[in-house]
């Protein structure tokens, strides 16, 4: 009986494991999933120690069942909550300035964090026009002159940036190094290949080389490195042809 009734525990833990569905975050979803293993346990051994029916042990244990349902119920939020993300509203408009004809943003993607713009024409094909990524979560140890400058960067299938936008930053010299209008423009069309140096192809601004060589840094390794594991390599002979 107290096998029939471990087993009837492990099926619940197996069943909320399984089937496809939006994934849930890995702590997250381990805990809960102790949290029922744990519950299931102590049942089943309740119901071996007072020698009850399976009917009898939850009858008995109503907090035990309460806790078990309280876990799937987590479980089965937490996937909802996973599978219905939005993008707010200011990093939408953000994303546009990176990508003005994209019809769509995906929601954050896995490692590296990601997300993706998509172009629908008239005829509903959907086109995949390019990424977009945080320098924050690529590159969380670059730091400028008082802490990391936050910057969004937008990237085509090619490794061609469309655009930069400086969302956060505690600079004390920002209004006049990564603020300034001229700061974005100037990453527009650069190649991820190109050497980003500053006071060469990035410009270099008098009292603010810290934040200055700190964001172009940014900019130029979480891209490399998105392109590194999400864009396909161009052939040899593209390569030859372009340069």
């Amino acid at each position: 009986m107290a096998a029939t009734s471990r087993g009837a525990g492990n099926r619940v833990a197996q069943h909320l494991a399984k089937g496809p569905r939006p994934e849930v975050p890995f702590v997250f979803r381990s805990a809960v999933e102790r949290l029922i293993s744990r519950c299931s346990e102590y049942f089943c051994g309740h119901a071996q120690r007072s020698r009850l029916t399976t009917r009898d042990a939850w009858r008995h244990n109503p907090w035990s069942m309460r806790v078990l349902i309280l876990a799937a119920a987590l479980i089965v939020g937490g996937t909802i909550a996973v599978s219905g993300q939005s993008i707010p509203g200011k990093l939408q408009v953000q994303l546009e300035r990176l990508f003005p004809t994209a019809t769509e943003f995906s929601p954050s993607g896995p490692v590296p964090p990601h997300y993706k713009a998509y172009e629908t024409d008239a005829s509903g094909v959907r086109t995949l026009l390019g990424i977009a990524f945080w320098t924050t979560e690529l590159e969380p140890l670059e730091r400028g002159y008082d802490g990391p400058i936050k910057i969004l960067v937008g990237m085509n299938l090619k490794g061609i940036l469309t655009g930069v936008v400086v969302a956060e930053h505690h600079e004390p010299y920002g209004y006049f190094s990564v603020e300034r209008q001229a700061f974005p423009p100037q990453f527009v069309g650069k190649d991820i290949r190109d050497p980003f140096t500053v006071g060469s192809d990035v410009d270099a601004v008098s009292r603010a080389s810290i934040s200055i060589a700190s964001a172009t840094r940014a900019i130029r390794n979480s891209a490399r490195r998105v392109a590194r594991q999400l864009l396909t390599p161009p052939a040899p002979s593209a390569v030859k042809r372009e340069q």
